[in-house]
């Protein structure tokens, strides 16, 4: 059992301990505070640099033939002055001043000069970067073009000027846009002369103008889709950096020190420890994220960005993405002390955290596509689904919340998975002393000595795992076999239907399953595979009979409150109930349900808090994991209640069999009431009391019965203290 006195005197010794090293506290508090400011001094500066450079510079243009070099600098030369800009609209921006190039009282910009040159050979000198452009023309096509206005062409012959650049050289590709533009300019004046002179007005060439595009999107949100690519980047990596220090030294560094050994033998379990230490690697990362997130917000608000001209800062996000970084946080603590603590030397330990550089960059790389939605897989995809997230908020797009919860939970999930196996590392031996194959020690199946079940956080490790292979098979699945759910009169083959709503529930025992032969467990005691006595069938039928009505009660509810929406999906689950012959649909929609979540959530995880005893613990652990494999969010806060009563009913009894009654009943007798239209029409959010009453009376009464009633069962009650007498082990192995 976990000691919270042991937990934080562990914490506050790491602390301090963390806290007098010179390089954490650069790392954790100088750097994130310093980084911003020094980082867009610098930026502004080199933008600074970098534009008067561009400005300044001459760039040389060759002419061909050589022979038009003068005719052709005379006649460009008027058009390669600096653009002009009115005086009076300096203050209205670059985009107002740009449309001033017509009126009066103007003052040049500094722009970039174009001079053009001789040159024998221009592609030679071209490709060597000698010349920056060649301005090719037809030969003759200037004869006479001193004077433009008695320039003659040929009927029905437009001539074609050609302009060479080296598109990889970047002089060069300025000199081409700037040539470019000249003769663009040049092209119009000649037009104008020509109009003026047949008494012609602008007018007759250009019959309408396009208005100048109005942007409609609010200053938060230009400003968040420039800010939400890049700056999640920056948070999670700073996230890593700022764990990586205190991770390392609290595992590594004290075997190299020779301080963990008073640790050893204290008397603190391993799990205390891990929790110590965890807390304070996480204290650490979370003071990096807090400090960078307000060194950036405090930047632009000391600098002036967030009052430039159609960008605005958008600060509501700020709030939201500090929340999504916390489990993020938690995250990496835990998988930087669980690899960290494999190793031997400082040396070795950077070796192997260096993967958790490398896939977070992929996740972050995956977020960095424009185009893409935090949708499916993506939405529990580990780094990634925050990334995506948070480059959400910063678009201030609204109905986000089911989308955070799936962010959050799934993260948190992650991460007490990942300090769980972080304590269950460090309380090897092999680890603690050093050996070279910890790894292979702790992994290898061969080593696994064999136990009646398994301990807690290998239960949740295994969940968490279950959830994302769940997620993705079912979203995979039903994209491939479904198409486009919300495509009107899409049927798919009842095949494809049954295997792209159902199939997925088989991951949930296929999980529970493969651990138990990898870890070498007994299934009946990983499982609960026992008969209970006859309390425990009662208190199943009388909970299966009566909870289809609260389920029932709950969404006249939620859709008298508006939650419950319109779903394709629900469209799909019609012909199953209405249509399907009924063995059928109870065998898809009741019993394949009831066997494959209560295998993973009743019987090993649950199971698996036992030798803690720690009751409430594993009924809300159970319930919270139960919810989130019923979608949409809507749902869960239905399902999670049922699954502490399912919870409570599988604790009570020892034995998996009643909650797998129990769920059949509920999700069977839905079936039913749903095929057989029992009850009509609700009206209201209320369900008739006649009705409602006696349900709350028969589940009152079941869940009466559910207490104690594995004390019937004299079976159950030995095999409760047998068990950890099999294995003297499996006690302190479950709590690491």
């Amino acid at each position: 059992m976990i000691q919270l006195s042991k937990v934080s005197a562990v914490f506050v010794k790491e602390c301090r301990d963390v806290f007098r090293d010179k390089r954490t506290l650069f790392a954790t508090i100088a750097l994130p505070v310093l980084m911003w400011p020094l980082m867009t001094l610098l930026m502004t500066e080199l933008l600074q640099y970098t534009q008067g450079k561009a400005q300044s510079e001459t760039y040389a243009v060759a002419v061909e033939p050589a022979a038009d070099h003068d005719a052709i600098a005379a006649w460009l030369e008027p058009h390669l002055k600096p653009r002009p800009v009115e005086k009076a609209d300096e203050e209205a921006g670059p985009k107002e001043a740009a449309k001033s190039t017509d009126r009066p009282h103007l003052q040049e910009l500094p722009a970039p000069r174009i001079e053009f040159v001789a040159d024998a050979d221009p592609l030679t000198s071209l490709r060597e970067g000698r010349i920056q452009a060649v301005l090719r023309l037809q030969p003759g096509l200037l004869q006479g073009f001193a004077e433009p206005e008695n320039w003659r062409l040929k009927a029905d012959e437009t001539p074609e000027l050609e302009i060479l650049y080296d598109e990889a050289e970047h002089r060069s590709a300025r000199a081409e846009r700037l040539v470019r533009a000249a003769l663009v300019r040049a092209a119009e004046a000649l037009v104008a002369g020509r109009l003026e002179r047949q008494e012609l007005g602008e007018a007759f060439l250009v019959p309408f103008r396009v208005a100048e595009p109005t942007n409609v999107a609010p200053p938060e949100k230009v400003g968040g889709s420039r800010l939400g690519t890049m700056l999640p980047l920056w948070f999670i990596f700073m996230l890593i950096t700022g764990a990586l220090g205190p991770a390392i030294d609290l595992t590594v560094g004290e075997k190299e020190r020779k301080t963990l050994i008073p640790l050893i033998v204290s008397p603190v379990q391993p799990m205390d420890a891990m929790l110590g230490k965890f807390l304070c690697v996480s204290a650490v990362a979370l003071l990096n994220a807090f400090l960078n997130v307000s060194s950036f917000a405090l930047t632009i608000a000391a600098t002036g960005l967030h009052r430039i001209e159609g960008f605005q800062f958008p600060w509501s996000a700020l709030p939201a993405t500090l929340l999504l970084l916390l489990p993020l946080a938690l995250l990496f603590s835990a998988v930087m002390l669980a690899v960290s603590s494999l190793a031997t030397n400082y040396k070795e330990a950077q070796v192997y955290i260096l993967p958790v550089y490398i896939l977070p960059l992929f996740a972050l790389l995956i977020a960095a596509v424009p185009d893409l939605e935090l949708a499916g897989p993506l939405l529990v995809l580990p780094v990634a689904n925050t990334s995506l997230l948070i480059r959400e908020l910063f678009l201030g797009r609204e109905g986000l919340g089911q989308a955070f919860a799936f962010v959050f939970s799934s993260t948190c999930l992650y991460a007490g998975a990942a300090v769980l196996l972080a304590s269950k590392i460090f309380a090897r031996e092999e680890v603690l002393f050093g050996s070279q194959s910890s790894l292979r020690l702790l992994l290898g199946r061969r080593y696994l000595r064999p136990r009646p079940t398994t301990g807690v956080a290998d239960g949740l490790v295994l969940a968490a795992l279950a959830f994302p292979l769940w997620f993705y098979c079912s979203t995979t699945l039903q994209q491939t076999l479904l198409g486009d759910l919300a495509t009107p009169g899409a049927a798919p083959a009842s095949w494809r239907l049954a295997l792209g709503l159902f199939a997925p529930l088989l991951v949930l025992l296929a999980v529970p399953w493969f651990a138990v032969w990898y870890m070498k467990l007994t299934p009946r005691e990983t499982f609960g595979y026992r008969l209970p006595g006859p309390r425990a069938w009662a208190s199943a039928l009388c909970l299966g009979g009566s909870s289809w009505v609260l389920g029932l009660q709950y969404n006249a509810l939620a859709q008298h409150l508006g939650w419950i929406k319109h779903s394709p999906l629900g469209d799909l689950l019609e012909p199953i109930v209405a249509e399907w012959p009924l063995a059928m649909s109870l065998a898809l929609m009741a019993a394949l349900p009831a066997i494959c979540e209560e295998h993973l959530c009743r019987g090993m995880l649950l199971n698996s808090f036992r030798a803690t005893g720690r009751r409430t613990l594993a009924l809300v652990a159970t319930a919270l994991l139960f919810g989130a494999f019923h979608l949409p969010l809507v749902r869960q806060p239905l399902a999670a209640s049922l699954g502490l009563a399912l919870g409570l009913l599988a604790w009570e009894s020892r034995s998996l069999w009643p909650s797998v009654l129990f769920h059949f009943l509920h999700n069977g007798l839905s079936v039913l009431v749903a095929r057989e239209a029992w009850i009509g029409e609700i009206e209201g959010p209320w369900l008739p009391a006649s009705l409602l009453a006696p349900a709350l009376a028969v589940f009152a009464l079941g869940t009466y019965l559910a207490f104690g009633c594995g004390k019937t069962d004299p079976e159950s009650a030995a095999t409760a203290h047998e068990i950890p007498d099999s294995n003297p082990g499996a006690q302190r192995e479950s709590l690491t």
